[in-house]
């Protein structure tokens, strides 16, 4: 047993022996499991007073955003699980970070409400851990982020208290915004351990127009995503996904347009916007229902898988009766771990995420996808027109992140950030190894707004307790 293993015992429900890495980094010689919050405040007050350095996790499928860092202490939120209170009268839902997005949802469903944030993989991803990465998915061009939807919080700060900001109504925030902050922070300003959410009605109906064109009729499909943002239509996005994306035989361009609500208002936006699209001369349009909808975004979130779980790469403590008595998320841990770790599921590709004007948006994609197939890789590229919102997938990417490969993905990142400079845009790596997070600046941001980051960092983590490091 280690120094730090007997200085914690007492403290801890549950330890994991890190007994194997990914190439995505930041895995703790040491991960915890508390089942209480107070189990985890004690764990941040003994890492104080021990001057030891704490990173918060879910299930560790975010391990690939962020400048590489690794703490003496990982403090995993994934047994801390449920509803705290949830008034679907009042359109409102308090819920543990450890929560995962799919779990969420199987309680508001019955009420006919919903989060409307749509994580990509919402069964793997936690409460927690969307909310500290920024995660959105498909509907962002309507509903928002979680910057939209979260009222409040409770935070464990670096001096092991528990703060509450914010509440369950609007406009009730003084001084620092700490939920909005908390929002792609990577639990660099404190971990949050509940949140509190505003809902909406799940729509009564879905479906979306489908739409392949030619690369050669780009002009008259962007005039025509122009004119659709003009016209008397309430669309939940207006994706344009290139070929690889769009799983087109004929290398055709898709784009998809989902529509929500009731069934005869669906109908006619429906066919308002098919009067705005070119036909002839190599299009398809049709219209999907539902189910059709759903498969093609999982297909989409599939692409945006992260890193394995964190379990997969642990032990429990050898000789730990807190480990013997873990309840269920520990006792996963241990089986996985046992398993031989270098088996686990390694094969995530590249991921960049863009933040453009909506105009660049189908600029972008085209470039994203001929640089990466200049480079050696398979991309799959997409965004929306209208929040300027996009991913690059470097398909292809190998389990050992070959020196070659990190080379050509700087080379990608450097074009599009010279072609998309800051703050007219903003391309990030959104989950890669930590070889190429080392290499290259992951944010993509300037000097100056970095500069603002540490001195909020200061402010509110001055011993640099929880990796500011990885923001700025």
């Amino acid at each position: 047993m280690t120094d730090r293993e007997g200085r914690l015992d007492s403290v801890l429900p549950g330890r994991f022996r890190k007994v194997a890495d990914d190439r995505y980094g930041g895995l703790p010689p040491t991960m915890v499991v508390p089942r209480t919050v107070e189990e985890a405040q004690a764990i941040v007050r003994e890492a104080r007073a021990s001057g030891e350095t704490v990173a918060w996790f879910g299930a560790g499928s975010r391990r690939g955003l962020g400048r590489p860092a690794t703490a003496a202490i990982g403090l995993s939120f994934i047994a801390l699980k449920g509803v705290v209170d949830y008034r679907p009268h009042d359109l409102v839902v308090t819920v543990r970070a450890g929560t995962t997005v799919a779990e969420l949802a199987a309680v508001l469903a019955p009420e006919g409400q919903r989060l409307a944030v749509d994580v990509p993989n919402p069964e793997r991803t936690t409460i927690g851990g969307a909310v500290a990465a920024d995660a959105f998915g498909w509907r962002r061009h309507r509903h928002g982020g979680f910057r939209d939807h979260l009222l409040g919080l409770r935070m464990i700060s670096a001096s092991g208290d528990l703060l509450r900001f914010g509440g369950t109504v609007m406009k009730n925030v003084a001084g620092y915004d700490m939920p909005k902050l908390a929002v792609g922070a990577l639990g660099t300003i404190g971990g949050a351990v509940e949140f509190s959410f505003r809902l909406r009605p799940l729509p009564r109906a879905r479906a979306s127009v489908v739409a392949f064109f030619p690369p050669a009729r780009w002009p008259e499909i962007e005039a025509a995503l122009a004119a659709a943002l003009r016209a008397p239509i309430e669309p939940e996005a207006l994706w344009l996904l290139s070929p690889a994306a769009a799983g087109d035989a004929a290398r055709r361009w898709g784009l998809v347009v989902p529509f929500a609500g009731e069934p005869a208002a669906i109908a006619v936006e429906k066919e308002r916007l098919c009067r705005l699209l070119p036909r002839g001369a190599g299009v398809e349009v049709s219209t999907v229902g539902e189910a059709e909808e759903r498969a093609l975004f999982d297909r989409l979130s599939a692409a945006l898988a992260g890193s394995p779980p964190w379990p997969a790469f642990y032990r429990p403590l050898e000789g730990s009766e807190a480990a013997a008595r873990a309840e269920e998320p520990g006792a996963q841990a241990g089986d996985a771990g046992a398993q031989a770790p270098d088996s686990a599921p390694d094969r995530a590709p590249i991921v960049l995420r863009f933040g453009l004007r909506s105009t660049d948006v189908p600029g972008a994609l085209r470039q994203a996808e001929a640089l990466g197939r200049a480079e050696g890789f398979s991309p799959q590229v997409f965004g929306c027109f209208g929040s300027g919102v996009a991913w690059a997938v470097l398909g292809g990417a190998s389990a050992d992140a070959a020196p070659s490969e990190v080379e050509a993905a700087r080379r990608v990142i450097a074009a599009l950030r010279e072609a998309f400079p800051y703050p007219r845009g903003i391309v990030r790596i959104e989950h890669g190894p930590a070889s190429l997070r080392q290499a290259v600046d992951p944010w993509g941001i300037d000097e100056r707004t970095a500069s603002l980051l540490r001195r909020l960092h200061r402010a509110l983590d001055p011993e640099g307790r929880f990796l500011a490091a990885r923001l700025a």
